[in-house]
């Protein structure tokens, strides 16, 4: 536990899991509060909380202000890539306070005993970037689009003879989502390569199906993939495109429209408000697709990058 001395009222500690509730409380008053967003269930903030790659009664603060969940920071290990990616949200009040200060030292200090090389951290919106460069030396590294499409008609959009679409199946497909997904997306920015029991694990959550996790198949072989998930919104549910690849093998051929009109098709299907994905801003390929079929950028998303400094330095406001 981590209680500041110069700020009596705030506590922050580590999750355990009879905070359950108190965090789905916090959890649905910030999605209240977008005015888009609709509840989570217990079962899938559960299901979130226990992902493989998460240790989250270290990994996960709680800031308890006068006796009330405010604000949560989570560290995301990556060991595969020496790295963490940092989540922090709270409510505004608490963002825009002397407060979160607090919560960042100890963020920060949690990704030091990690012994992480690099931080990689989206803030939210209400965290000054000035104040993250100048004081914390956090410096922009990249920016994404989120993009969204309105449901509308589809033109036909065919793959190459030899080419067809499959949906997952349990069993050894498991293996077959994780070895295109690691082809896929290998050296690309903020992905770090998964493991089969993660993928596994993921396939089977609540937030996705099945049915939302299509194949691009060339003969017997997994060319590129389209995985699908859903989110509750205030009048209904919204989808989105989680990830679409095509292996290296098979690019440059026209493969990605019909994948990604596939993934539109089923989204559709199961009536779905509208459909977002986010994408690289320098990735000018792929915003061309997207927008061809009718995405709209709707905000940019900026990642922030901080080179892990060694635990004999110190932080920022330390005495």
């Amino acid at each position: 536990m981590v209680n500041p001395p110069q700020n009596k009222s705030l506590v922050i500690k580590s999750f355990q899991w009879k905070d359950l509730d108190i965090l789905l409380g916090l959890e649905n008053q910030l999605r209240m509060t977008d005015g888009e967003s609709g509840s989570i269930t217990k079962r899938l903030l559960a299901e979130q909380l226990r992902q493989p790659n998460l240790d989250i009664e270290r990994d996960l603060l709680l800031c308890i202000q006068n006796n009330q969940l405010r604000a949560t920071s989570l560290i995301c290990h990556e060991p595969r890539i020496n790295r963490a990616i940092l989540d922090i949200k709270g409510t505004e009040e608490f963002l825009v306070s002397k407060f979160v200060d607090d919560l960042l030292i100890a963020a920060l200090e949690k990704a030091r005993i990690l012994k992480v090389s690099t931080l990689d951290f989206l803030p939210p919106p209400q965290i000054s970037t000035e104040t993250l460069t100048d004081k914390w030396g956090f410096y922009r590294e990249h920016t994404y689009l989120k993009m969204r499409w309105i449901p509308r008609d589809l033109s036909n959009s065919t793959f190459p003879v030899g080419y067809s679409i499959r949906n997952y199946h349990d069993g050894g497909d498991a293996q077959a989502l994780t070895n295109i997904q690691n082809a896929s997306f290998d050296g690309s920015f903020n992905f770090s390569p998964n493991s089969l029991e993660e993928i596994h694990y993921r396939a089977n959550m609540s937030n996705t199906s099945y049915a939302g996790i299509i194949f691009l198949m060339h003969g017997d072989t997994i060319a590129g993939y389209n995985w699908t998930l859903t989110n509750p919104i205030v009048d209904g549910t919204k989808g989105i495109i989680s990830m679409i690849g095509i292996h290296p093998s098979c690019r440059g051929q026209g493969l990605g429209k019909p994948l990604l009109v596939a993934g539109l098709k089923h989204l559709v299907s199961i009536g779905t408000s509208f459909i977002e994905l986010e994408v690289d801003e320098a990735n000018e390929a792929a915003i061309r697709l997207y927008r061809s079929i009718g995405f709209e950028s709707s905000h940019r998303l900026y990642w922030f990058h901080l080179p892990i400094r060694s635990q004999t330095q110190s932080l920022p406001n330390d005495p």
